[in-house]
Protein backbone atom coordinates (compact mmCIF):
# COMPACT_ATOMS: atom_id res chain seq x y z
CA UNK A 1 0.00 0.00 0.00
CA UNK A 2 1.47 3.35 -0.97
CA UNK A 3 1.92 5.96 1.73
CA UNK A 4 -0.56 8.71 1.00
CA UNK A 5 -2.35 11.63 2.54
CA UNK A 6 -5.75 11.75 0.96
CA UNK A 7 -5.11 10.80 -2.64
CA UNK A 8 -1.58 12.25 -2.74
CA UNK A 9 1.39 9.91 -2.75
CA UNK A 10 4.24 10.89 -0.45
CA UNK A 11 7.36 12.26 -2.13
CA UNK A 12 10.88 12.41 -0.70
CA UNK A 13 13.56 15.09 -1.02
CA UNK A 14 17.10 14.14 0.04
CA UNK A 15 19.69 16.87 0.63
CA UNK A 16 23.16 15.38 0.96
CA UNK A 17 25.88 17.31 2.79
CA UNK A 18 29.08 15.38 2.19
CA UNK A 19 31.02 14.90 5.42
CA UNK A 20 28.68 16.97 7.59
CA UNK A 21 28.95 16.41 11.33
CA UNK A 22 26.99 17.67 14.32
CA UNK A 23 30.34 18.48 15.93
CA UNK A 24 30.45 21.50 13.60
CA UNK A 25 26.74 22.09 13.00
CA UNK A 26 25.48 21.98 16.59
CA UNK A 27 27.57 24.94 17.87
CA UNK A 28 26.49 27.03 14.85
CA UNK A 29 22.86 26.05 15.45
CA UNK A 30 23.08 26.97 19.14
CA UNK A 31 24.43 30.38 18.12
CA UNK A 32 21.38 30.93 15.89
CA UNK A 33 23.46 30.89 12.70
CA UNK A 34 21.68 27.96 10.99
CA UNK A 35 17.95 28.63 11.49
CA UNK A 36 16.73 26.27 8.75
CA UNK A 37 18.54 23.26 10.18
CA UNK A 38 17.43 24.27 13.66
CA UNK A 39 13.80 24.32 12.52
CA UNK A 40 14.12 20.90 10.88
CA UNK A 41 15.58 19.41 14.06
CA UNK A 42 12.91 20.95 16.27
CA UNK A 43 10.09 19.76 14.02
CA UNK A 44 11.51 16.43 12.93
CA UNK A 45 13.76 13.54 13.94
CA UNK A 46 17.54 13.85 14.05
CA UNK A 47 20.62 11.95 15.12
CA UNK A 48 23.90 10.40 14.06
CA UNK A 49 24.08 8.28 10.92
CA UNK A 50 26.73 5.56 11.03
CA UNK A 51 28.84 5.37 7.87
CA UNK A 52 30.40 2.33 6.25
CA UNK A 53 33.59 0.83 7.68
CA UNK A 54 35.91 2.46 6.84
CA UNK A 55 33.96 5.75 6.48
CA UNK A 56 35.00 6.44 2.89
CA UNK A 57 32.82 8.41 0.47
CA UNK A 58 32.69 6.04 -2.54
CA UNK A 59 31.66 3.07 -0.38
CA UNK A 60 29.28 5.17 1.71
CA UNK A 61 27.45 6.86 -1.17
CA UNK A 62 27.20 3.51 -2.96
CA UNK A 63 25.72 1.94 0.17
CA UNK A 64 23.32 4.88 0.53
CA UNK A 65 21.92 4.43 -2.96
CA UNK A 66 21.73 0.63 -2.91
CA UNK A 67 20.94 -0.24 0.70
CA UNK A 68 23.72 -2.83 0.51
CA UNK A 69 27.15 -3.29 2.06
CA UNK A 70 30.21 -2.93 -0.21
CA UNK A 71 30.56 -6.71 -0.45
CA UNK A 72 27.31 -6.71 -2.42
CA UNK A 73 27.70 -3.54 -4.51
CA UNK A 74 31.45 -3.83 -5.17
CA UNK A 75 32.69 -0.27 -4.44
CA UNK A 76 35.19 0.14 -1.60
CA UNK A 77 37.34 3.06 -2.68
CA UNK A 78 37.81 5.82 -5.26
CA UNK A 79 39.72 3.24 -7.29
CA UNK A 80 39.49 -0.38 -8.31
CA UNK A 81 42.67 -2.37 -7.83
CA UNK A 82 43.89 -4.48 -10.72
CA UNK A 83 45.27 -7.70 -9.22
CA UNK A 84 48.62 -8.78 -10.55
CA UNK A 85 50.37 -5.48 -11.26
CA UNK A 86 49.51 -3.23 -8.28
CA UNK A 87 47.83 -0.66 -10.53
CA UNK A 88 44.35 0.81 -10.24
CA UNK A 89 41.63 2.70 -12.08
CA UNK A 90 39.12 5.32 -10.90
CA UNK A 91 35.69 3.86 -10.14
CA UNK A 92 32.42 4.89 -11.77
CA UNK A 93 28.82 3.70 -12.00
CA UNK A 94 29.68 0.77 -14.27
CA UNK A 95 31.59 -0.72 -11.33
CA UNK A 96 28.56 -0.43 -9.04
CA UNK A 97 27.24 -3.99 -9.18
CA UNK A 98 23.70 -3.30 -8.07
CA UNK A 99 20.56 -1.49 -9.01
CA UNK A 100 20.33 1.90 -7.38
CA UNK A 101 17.49 3.43 -5.42
CA UNK A 102 16.78 5.62 -8.45
CA UNK A 103 16.35 2.60 -10.71
CA UNK A 104 14.17 0.76 -8.19
CA UNK A 105 11.87 3.77 -7.77
CA UNK A 106 11.72 4.06 -11.57
CA UNK A 107 10.79 0.37 -11.81
CA UNK A 108 7.88 1.10 -9.47
CA UNK A 109 6.63 3.73 -11.91
CA UNK A 110 7.67 6.75 -9.84
CA UNK A 111 9.83 9.61 -11.15
CA UNK A 112 13.29 10.57 -9.88
CA UNK A 113 15.68 13.51 -10.07
CA UNK A 114 19.30 13.01 -8.99
CA UNK A 115 22.08 15.59 -9.00
CA UNK A 116 25.77 15.26 -8.11
CA UNK A 117 25.41 12.07 -6.04
CA UNK A 118 28.69 10.19 -6.19
CA UNK A 119 29.01 7.02 -8.32
CA UNK A 120 26.43 7.97 -10.95
CA UNK A 121 28.74 8.66 -13.91
CA UNK A 122 28.06 7.53 -16.56
CA UNK A 123 24.37 8.18 -15.76
CA UNK A 124 21.97 5.27 -15.96
CA UNK A 125 18.56 5.50 -17.57
CA UNK A 126 15.76 6.28 -15.14
CA UNK A 127 12.23 7.59 -15.17
CA UNK A 128 13.28 11.19 -14.72
CA UNK A 129 16.81 12.58 -14.82
CA UNK A 130 20.34 12.17 -13.44
CA UNK A 131 23.07 14.83 -13.41
CA UNK A 132 26.42 13.34 -12.37
CA UNK A 133 29.10 14.78 -10.10
CA UNK A 134 32.59 14.09 -8.75
CA UNK A 135 33.63 11.21 -11.03
CA UNK A 136 32.60 13.12 -14.17
CA UNK A 137 35.93 13.27 -16.05
CA UNK A 138 35.36 16.68 -17.67
CA UNK A 139 32.71 19.25 -18.47
CA UNK A 140 32.78 17.98 -22.06
CA UNK A 141 31.50 14.59 -20.89
CA UNK A 142 27.91 13.48 -21.34
CA UNK A 143 26.95 13.91 -17.71
CA UNK A 144 23.15 13.93 -17.90
CA UNK A 145 20.44 11.40 -18.49
CA UNK A 146 18.65 12.11 -20.75
CA UNK A 147 21.59 13.58 -22.72
CA UNK A 148 19.55 16.58 -23.94
CA UNK A 149 19.22 17.83 -20.37
CA UNK A 150 22.82 19.06 -20.38
CA UNK A 151 22.01 21.66 -23.03
CA UNK A 152 18.99 22.83 -21.05
CA UNK A 153 21.09 23.19 -17.89
CA UNK A 154 23.74 25.27 -19.64
CA UNK A 155 21.07 27.51 -21.15
CA UNK A 156 19.74 28.23 -17.67
CA UNK A 157 23.22 28.59 -16.09
CA UNK A 158 26.12 28.82 -18.61
CA UNK A 159 28.71 28.58 -15.81
CA UNK A 160 27.27 25.37 -14.33
CA UNK A 161 29.83 22.63 -13.64
CA UNK A 162 29.09 18.99 -12.85
CA UNK A 163 32.09 19.07 -10.49
CA UNK A 164 32.45 22.66 -9.24
CA UNK A 165 35.29 21.90 -6.81
CA UNK A 166 37.96 20.73 -9.21
CA UNK A 167 39.98 23.77 -8.14
CA UNK A 168 40.68 23.80 -4.42
CA UNK A 169 43.21 25.92 -2.59
CA UNK A 170 43.99 26.44 1.08
CA UNK A 171 43.13 30.12 0.84
CA UNK A 172 40.59 32.66 2.02
CA UNK A 173 40.03 33.46 -1.62
CA UNK A 174 38.73 29.94 -2.18
CA UNK A 175 36.41 30.21 0.84
CA UNK A 176 35.03 33.49 -0.50
CA UNK A 177 34.18 31.77 -3.80
CA UNK A 178 32.38 28.81 -2.20
CA UNK A 179 28.99 30.55 -1.72
CA UNK A 180 29.08 31.54 -5.40
CA UNK A 181 29.64 27.91 -6.42
CA UNK A 182 26.90 26.69 -4.07
CA UNK A 183 24.31 29.17 -5.32
CA UNK A 184 25.19 28.40 -8.92
CA UNK A 185 24.71 24.69 -8.22
CA UNK A 186 21.45 25.35 -6.39
CA UNK A 187 20.13 27.45 -9.26
CA UNK A 188 20.01 24.27 -11.35
CA UNK A 189 18.84 22.07 -8.47
CA UNK A 190 15.84 24.27 -7.77
CA UNK A 191 15.11 24.86 -11.46
CA UNK A 192 14.90 21.15 -12.20
CA UNK A 193 12.93 20.41 -9.04
CA UNK A 194 10.32 23.07 -9.83
CA UNK A 195 10.05 22.11 -13.49
CA UNK A 196 9.84 18.31 -13.17
CA UNK A 197 8.62 17.82 -9.56
CA UNK A 198 10.00 14.26 -9.24
CA UNK A 199 8.64 11.84 -6.64
CA UNK A 200 12.18 11.30 -5.34
CA UNK A 201 14.62 14.19 -5.57
CA UNK A 202 18.19 13.87 -4.28
CA UNK A 203 21.22 16.10 -4.57
CA UNK A 204 24.64 16.40 -2.95
CA UNK A 205 26.65 19.41 -1.79
CA UNK A 206 30.30 18.38 -1.40
CA UNK A 207 31.61 21.49 0.36
CA UNK A 208 31.47 20.40 4.04
CA UNK A 209 33.89 17.57 3.27
CA UNK A 210 36.21 19.93 1.39
CA UNK A 211 36.22 22.38 4.31
CA UNK A 212 36.98 19.62 6.81
CA UNK A 213 39.93 18.27 4.86
CA UNK A 214 41.50 21.62 4.10
CA UNK A 215 40.45 24.01 6.88
CA UNK A 216 39.81 21.90 10.00
CA UNK A 217 42.70 23.43 11.95
CA UNK A 218 40.97 26.83 11.86
CA UNK A 219 37.83 25.41 13.50
CA UNK A 220 39.54 23.38 16.22
CA UNK A 221 41.56 25.11 18.99
CA UNK A 222 42.84 21.69 20.14
CA UNK A 223 44.48 20.95 16.77
CA UNK A 224 48.30 21.02 16.98
CA UNK A 225 48.43 23.38 13.97
CA UNK A 226 45.78 25.77 15.28
CA UNK A 227 46.55 29.49 15.06
CA UNK A 228 44.24 31.93 16.82
CA UNK A 229 45.26 34.75 14.49
CA UNK A 230 44.61 32.75 11.33
CA UNK A 231 41.41 31.33 12.78
CA UNK A 232 39.99 34.84 13.29
CA UNK A 233 40.34 35.54 9.56
CA UNK A 234 39.13 32.13 8.31
CA UNK A 235 36.24 31.28 10.64
CA UNK A 236 33.81 33.95 9.37
CA UNK A 237 34.34 32.72 5.81
CA UNK A 238 33.86 29.08 6.85
CA UNK A 239 30.66 29.99 8.70
CA UNK A 240 29.44 31.84 5.60
CA UNK A 241 29.73 28.58 3.63
CA UNK A 242 27.55 26.77 6.16
CA UNK A 243 25.10 29.66 6.29
CA UNK A 244 24.78 29.53 2.51
CA UNK A 245 23.87 25.86 2.74
CA UNK A 246 21.36 26.68 5.48
CA UNK A 247 19.80 29.40 3.28
CA UNK A 248 19.49 26.88 0.45
CA UNK A 249 17.77 24.40 2.76
CA UNK A 250 15.41 27.15 3.89
CA UNK A 251 14.49 27.93 0.30
CA UNK A 252 13.88 24.26 -0.37
CA UNK A 253 11.46 24.03 2.53
CA UNK A 254 9.38 26.73 0.85
CA UNK A 255 9.21 24.65 -2.37
CA UNK A 256 7.77 21.47 -0.90
CA UNK A 257 4.17 20.60 -0.07
CA UNK A 258 2.77 18.81 2.97
CA UNK A 259 3.08 15.45 1.25
CA UNK A 260 6.88 15.62 1.03
CA UNK A 261 9.39 14.10 3.46
CA UNK A 262 12.74 15.91 3.65
CA UNK A 263 15.90 14.04 4.64
CA UNK A 264 19.15 15.93 5.26
CA UNK A 265 22.06 13.51 5.57
CA UNK A 266 25.79 13.00 5.22
CA UNK A 267 27.82 10.00 4.12
CA UNK A 268 30.22 10.27 7.09
CA UNK A 269 31.37 12.81 9.64
CA UNK A 270 34.58 14.76 10.00
CA UNK A 271 37.25 15.35 12.60
CA UNK A 272 40.86 16.38 13.18
CA UNK A 273 43.84 14.75 11.52
CA UNK A 274 47.02 14.92 13.61
CA UNK A 275 49.26 12.18 12.25
CA UNK A 276 49.77 9.79 9.36
CA UNK A 277 50.47 6.14 10.13
CA UNK A 278 53.17 5.04 7.71
CA UNK A 279 52.06 1.44 7.32
CA UNK A 280 54.68 0.40 4.80
CA UNK A 281 57.41 1.61 7.13
CA UNK A 282 55.81 -0.38 9.96
CA UNK A 283 55.66 -3.50 7.77
CA UNK A 284 59.38 -3.12 7.13
CA UNK A 285 60.08 -3.05 10.87
CA UNK A 286 58.14 -6.31 11.19
CA UNK A 287 60.17 -8.01 8.45
CA UNK A 288 57.09 -8.25 6.22
CA UNK A 289 58.26 -5.81 3.52
CA UNK A 290 61.69 -5.44 1.97
CA UNK A 291 62.93 -2.64 -0.27
CA UNK A 292 65.51 -2.94 -2.99
CA UNK A 293 68.75 -1.86 -1.36
CA UNK A 294 69.98 0.22 -4.27
CA UNK A 295 66.64 2.08 -4.51
CA UNK A 296 66.49 2.74 -0.78
CA UNK A 297 69.97 4.23 -0.64
CA UNK A 298 69.30 6.41 -3.71
CA UNK A 299 66.01 7.70 -2.34
CA UNK A 300 67.49 8.49 1.06
CA UNK A 301 69.95 10.84 -0.62
CA UNK A 302 69.49 12.88 -3.80
CA UNK A 303 66.26 11.43 -5.19
CA UNK A 304 64.60 11.39 -1.78
CA UNK A 305 65.53 15.03 -1.22
CA UNK A 306 64.27 16.04 -4.65
CA UNK A 307 61.02 14.11 -4.16
CA UNK A 308 60.51 15.87 -0.83
CA UNK A 309 61.22 19.28 -2.40
CA UNK A 310 58.75 18.72 -5.23
CA UNK A 311 56.02 17.65 -2.84
CA UNK A 312 56.64 20.76 -0.76
CA UNK A 313 56.47 22.93 -3.88
CA UNK A 314 53.16 21.35 -4.80
CA UNK A 315 51.81 22.01 -1.30
CA UNK A 316 52.75 25.66 -1.58
CA UNK A 317 51.17 25.71 -5.04
CA UNK A 318 47.85 24.82 -3.43
CA UNK A 319 48.12 27.97 -1.36
CA UNK A 320 49.68 30.48 -3.75
CA UNK A 321 49.34 29.20 -7.31
CA UNK A 322 46.35 30.92 -8.87
CA UNK A 323 47.59 30.65 -12.46
CA UNK A 324 47.90 26.86 -12.53
CA UNK A 325 51.65 27.06 -13.26
CA UNK A 326 52.65 24.15 -11.02
CA UNK A 327 49.82 22.02 -12.29
CA UNK A 328 50.97 22.63 -15.85
CA UNK A 329 54.48 21.54 -14.92
CA UNK A 330 53.07 18.29 -13.45
CA UNK A 331 55.74 18.32 -10.76
CA UNK A 332 53.55 16.30 -8.43
CA UNK A 333 53.11 13.55 -11.03
CA UNK A 334 56.88 13.49 -11.58
CA UNK A 335 57.46 13.06 -7.86
CA UNK A 336 54.90 10.30 -7.70
CA UNK A 337 56.59 8.40 -10.50
CA UNK A 338 59.97 8.68 -8.81
CA UNK A 339 58.47 7.24 -5.63
CA UNK A 340 56.71 4.41 -7.43
CA UNK A 341 56.17 1.58 -4.96
CA UNK A 342 56.33 -0.96 -7.74
CA UNK A 343 59.96 -0.18 -8.49
CA UNK A 344 61.05 0.36 -4.87
CA UNK A 345 59.64 -2.81 -3.26
CA UNK A 346 61.37 -6.16 -3.52
CA UNK A 347 58.22 -8.23 -4.08
CA UNK A 348 60.13 -11.51 -3.87
CA UNK A 349 60.80 -10.74 -0.18
CA UNK A 350 57.59 -8.90 0.72
CA UNK A 351 54.67 -10.61 2.45
CA UNK A 352 52.34 -7.63 2.94
CA UNK A 353 51.88 -4.08 1.67
CA UNK A 354 49.60 -1.16 2.51
CA UNK A 355 46.77 -0.20 0.23
CA UNK A 356 46.22 3.33 -1.03
CA UNK A 357 45.66 6.13 1.50
CA UNK A 358 41.98 6.07 0.58
CA UNK A 359 41.62 2.32 1.27
CA UNK A 360 42.48 2.05 4.97
CA UNK A 361 43.76 -1.45 4.44
CA UNK A 362 46.63 -3.89 4.04
CA UNK A 363 47.04 -6.60 1.40
CA UNK A 364 48.88 -9.88 1.67
CA UNK A 365 51.24 -10.62 -1.21
CA UNK A 366 49.30 -13.77 -2.01
CA UNK A 367 50.46 -16.42 -4.47
CA UNK A 368 48.15 -16.78 -7.46
CA UNK A 369 46.60 -13.34 -6.92
CA UNK A 370 49.54 -10.94 -6.95
CA UNK A 371 52.04 -10.87 -9.79
CA UNK A 372 54.99 -11.82 -7.56
CA UNK A 373 53.06 -13.31 -4.65
CA UNK A 374 55.04 -15.28 -2.09
CA UNK A 375 52.43 -15.95 0.62
CA UNK A 376 50.96 -19.43 0.30
CA UNK A 377 47.25 -20.02 0.94
CA UNK A 378 48.26 -22.11 3.97
CA UNK A 379 50.20 -19.16 5.44
CA UNK A 380 47.55 -16.52 4.64
CA UNK A 381 45.42 -16.74 7.79
CA UNK A 382 48.36 -16.90 10.16
CA UNK A 383 49.92 -13.86 8.48
CA UNK A 384 46.70 -11.85 8.72
CA UNK A 385 46.24 -12.70 12.37
CA UNK A 386 49.84 -11.80 13.14
CA UNK A 387 49.49 -8.38 11.50
CA UNK A 388 46.14 -7.72 13.20
CA UNK A 389 47.48 -8.67 16.64
CA UNK A 390 50.52 -6.41 16.37
CA UNK A 391 48.73 -3.44 14.81
CA UNK A 392 46.03 -3.65 17.47
CA UNK A 393 48.70 -2.90 20.08
CA UNK A 394 50.34 -0.03 18.15
CA UNK A 395 50.39 3.09 20.35
CA UNK A 396 51.24 6.73 19.85
CA UNK A 397 54.37 7.24 21.98
CA UNK A 398 53.39 10.85 22.71
CA UNK A 399 49.89 10.10 24.02
CA UNK A 400 50.12 6.44 25.05
CA UNK A 401 46.81 5.79 23.25
CA UNK A 402 46.21 3.00 20.77
CA UNK A 403 46.25 4.19 17.17
CA UNK A 404 43.46 1.90 15.98
CA UNK A 405 40.03 1.44 17.49
CA UNK A 406 39.96 -2.02 15.92
CA UNK A 407 41.68 -3.91 13.11
CA UNK A 408 39.48 -6.30 11.10
CA UNK A 409 39.62 -9.16 8.68
CA UNK A 410 37.56 -8.08 5.68
CA UNK A 411 34.98 -10.85 6.16
CA UNK A 412 34.25 -9.50 9.64
CA UNK A 413 32.78 -6.39 8.00
CA UNK A 414 31.54 -7.35 4.54
CA UNK A 415 29.35 -10.04 3.02
CA UNK A 416 28.60 -10.74 -0.61
CA UNK A 417 30.19 -11.78 -3.89
CA UNK A 418 32.55 -8.78 -4.15
CA UNK A 419 34.30 -9.11 -0.80
CA UNK A 420 37.51 -10.06 -2.64
CA UNK A 421 37.69 -6.48 -3.99
CA UNK A 422 38.53 -5.29 -0.46
CA UNK A 423 41.96 -5.29 1.24
CA UNK A 424 42.69 -8.41 3.28
CA UNK A 425 42.89 -6.36 6.48
CA UNK A 426 40.74 -3.30 7.25
CA UNK A 427 41.90 -0.55 9.61
CA UNK A 428 39.38 1.05 11.94
CA UNK A 429 40.53 4.39 13.38
CA UNK A 430 37.21 5.24 15.00
CA UNK A 431 37.43 8.83 16.24
CA UNK A 432 41.20 8.83 16.65
CA UNK A 433 43.09 11.57 14.72
CA UNK A 434 45.11 9.27 12.45
CA UNK A 435 45.04 8.29 8.78
CA UNK A 436 47.15 5.92 6.67
CA UNK A 437 50.22 7.27 4.89
CA UNK A 438 51.89 5.74 1.85
CA UNK A 439 55.57 6.61 2.29
CA UNK A 440 58.12 3.81 2.05
CA UNK A 441 61.18 5.65 3.31
CA UNK A 442 62.10 7.23 6.60
CA UNK A 443 62.21 6.23 10.24
CA UNK A 444 59.01 7.51 11.84
CA UNK A 445 55.93 5.31 11.88
CA UNK A 446 53.70 8.14 13.12
CA UNK A 447 54.32 11.33 11.16
CA UNK A 448 52.73 14.65 12.15
CA UNK A 449 50.71 16.50 9.53
CA UNK A 450 52.42 19.56 8.10
CA UNK A 451 51.13 23.01 8.85
CA UNK A 452 50.50 23.52 5.12
CA UNK A 453 48.93 20.06 4.71
CA UNK A 454 45.54 18.49 5.35
CA UNK A 455 44.31 18.78 8.90
CA UNK A 456 40.93 17.02 8.83
CA UNK A 457 39.63 13.60 7.82
CA UNK A 458 36.53 11.41 8.06
CA UNK A 459 34.75 10.08 11.13
CA UNK A 460 32.19 7.24 11.37
CA UNK A 461 29.21 9.37 12.49
CA UNK A 462 27.48 11.46 9.86
CA UNK A 463 24.15 13.23 10.30
CA UNK A 464 20.51 12.48 9.58
CA UNK A 465 17.55 14.84 9.91
CA UNK A 466 14.06 13.78 8.76
CA UNK A 467 11.03 16.05 8.57
CA UNK A 468 7.56 15.87 7.06
CA UNK A 469 4.59 13.60 6.56
CA UNK A 470 4.48 10.87 9.24
CA UNK A 471 7.80 11.88 10.88
CA UNK A 472 7.99 12.39 14.64
CA UNK A 473 8.64 15.89 15.98
CA UNK A 474 11.66 16.76 18.14
CA UNK A 475 12.70 13.10 18.16
CA UNK A 476 16.19 11.63 18.52
CA UNK A 477 17.32 8.98 16.05
CA UNK A 478 19.22 6.03 17.53
CA UNK A 479 21.13 3.26 15.73
CA UNK A 480 20.73 4.56 12.16
CA UNK A 481 23.22 3.41 9.53
CA UNK A 482 23.73 4.75 6.04
CA UNK A 483 22.49 1.50 4.47
CA UNK A 484 19.14 2.06 6.20
CA UNK A 485 18.28 5.13 4.11
CA UNK A 486 17.34 3.36 0.87
CA UNK A 487 14.77 1.03 2.48
CA UNK A 488 13.53 3.89 4.70
CA UNK A 489 12.99 6.15 1.68
CA UNK A 490 11.14 3.39 -0.15
CA UNK A 491 9.00 2.81 2.94
CA UNK A 492 8.18 6.52 3.27
CA UNK A 493 7.07 6.51 -0.37
CA UNK A 494 4.89 3.47 0.24
CA UNK A 495 6.96 1.14 -1.94
CA UNK A 496 8.18 -2.40 -1.34
CA UNK A 497 11.66 -3.10 0.01
CA UNK A 498 13.88 -5.43 -2.07
CA UNK A 499 14.81 -8.38 0.15
CA UNK A 500 18.48 -8.32 -0.82
CA UNK A 501 19.00 -4.91 0.80
CA UNK A 502 21.03 -5.10 4.00
CA UNK A 503 19.56 -1.93 5.49
CA UNK A 504 16.53 -1.81 7.77
CA UNK A 505 13.58 0.56 7.72
CA UNK A 506 14.03 3.19 10.42
CA UNK A 507 10.54 2.79 11.82
CA UNK A 508 11.50 4.74 14.95
CA UNK A 509 11.49 8.07 13.09
CA UNK A 510 7.82 7.67 12.10
CA UNK A 511 4.73 8.36 14.20
CA UNK A 512 3.22 5.12 15.58
CA UNK A 513 -0.05 5.92 13.83
CA UNK A 514 1.76 6.18 10.49
CA UNK A 515 3.51 2.83 11.03
CA UNK A 516 0.23 1.19 12.01
CA UNK A 517 -1.44 2.39 8.82
CA UNK A 518 1.57 1.57 6.61
CA UNK A 519 3.11 -1.84 7.36
CA UNK A 520 6.49 -2.63 5.79
CA UNK A 521 6.16 -4.72 2.62
CA UNK A 522 8.87 -6.53 0.71
CA UNK A 523 9.55 -7.28 -2.92
CA UNK A 524 9.81 -11.05 -3.08
CA UNK A 525 11.45 -10.86 -6.51
CA UNK A 526 14.67 -9.89 -4.68
CA UNK A 527 15.72 -7.21 -7.14
CA UNK A 528 19.42 -7.93 -7.16
CA UNK A 529 19.80 -6.00 -10.37
CA UNK A 530 22.85 -5.47 -12.52
CA UNK A 531 24.60 -2.51 -14.04
CA UNK A 532 23.07 -1.27 -17.30
CA UNK A 533 26.01 -2.62 -19.27
CA UNK A 534 28.27 -5.59 -18.63
CA UNK A 535 31.14 -3.49 -19.99
CA UNK A 536 33.01 -1.53 -17.35
CA UNK A 537 33.87 2.00 -18.46
CA UNK A 538 37.59 2.70 -18.37
CA UNK A 539 38.72 6.31 -18.34
CA UNK A 540 41.42 7.32 -20.79
CA UNK A 541 44.79 8.43 -19.41
CA UNK A 542 43.94 12.15 -19.40
CA UNK A 543 40.56 11.58 -17.71
CA UNK A 544 42.05 9.28 -15.08
CA UNK A 545 44.81 11.78 -14.33
CA UNK A 546 42.23 14.56 -13.96
CA UNK A 547 40.25 12.55 -11.40
CA UNK A 548 43.41 11.56 -9.51
CA UNK A 549 44.38 15.23 -9.40
CA UNK A 550 41.10 16.18 -7.70
CA UNK A 551 41.49 13.40 -5.14
CA UNK A 552 45.03 14.51 -4.41
CA UNK A 553 43.69 17.98 -3.58
CA UNK A 554 41.57 16.35 -0.84
CA UNK A 555 44.40 14.21 0.55
CA UNK A 556 43.28 10.83 -0.84
CA UNK A 557 46.44 10.43 -2.91
CA UNK A 558 50.01 11.65 -2.63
Amino acid sequence: MQAEKGNEKIKVMVIGLDGATFDILSPLISQGKLPSLESLIQNGASGNLKSTMPPLSPAAWSTFQTGKNPGKHGVFDFFKSLPGDHSYLPVNSTLLKSKTLWEIVSDYGRSVGVLNIMLNYPPRKVKGFIVTGKETPSEDSEYTSPPALKKEILQVEPKYEAEPFKRISKTRRFLKEVPVFLNRQEKINSYLYKKYSPDLFANLFAIPDVIHHVFWKYMDPSHPNYSERESRTHLPLIEKCYQTLDDIIGSRLKMIDENTVVIVMSDHGGGPLHKFVQLNRWLQTQGLMTLKNDRKSRDSSFVGGLKHLLRRLYSYALVYDFTGFFKKLRLDTFAKRMASAQSAIDWTRTKAFAGRISEHGIYCNLKGREKEGIVSPEEYEELRQNIISKLSELKDPYTGKRVFEKVYKREEIYTGPYITYAPDIILGFGNEPYEPGDDLFGEEILESVRNDGFTGMHRPDGIMIAYGQGIKRAAVIHGAEIGDLAPTILYAMGEKIPRDMDGKVLLGIFEPSFVKMHPVTYDNKERQGSQPSENELTYNEEEAESIKERLKLLGYLK
